[in-house]
């Protein structure tokens, strides 16, 4: 079965368009970020947003790069 994941209000038409007959999976609620041990990497959700990850890495004092 053709499938679609989603975590924000955007998409691509031609994208969305193309899935017919199958299912929208909706990820947003995994929307965690840790930073990992090594202090140099994170783990993120396949949900988070931008702004999240952000907020995340700056109360810590890290930032991407």
């Amino acid at each position: 079965m053709p499938f679609l994941t989603v975590s924000g209000t955007h998409g691509w038409p031609w994208t969305l368009n193309r899935i017919h007959g199958g299912i929208q999976i909706n990820m947003r609620k995994m929307n965690n970020t840790i930073v990992n041990c090594d202090g140099k990497t994170a783990t993120v959700g396949g949900g988070v947003m931008q702004h999240e990850i952000t907020s995340v890495l700056d109360r810590q004092g890290k930032q991407a790069g």
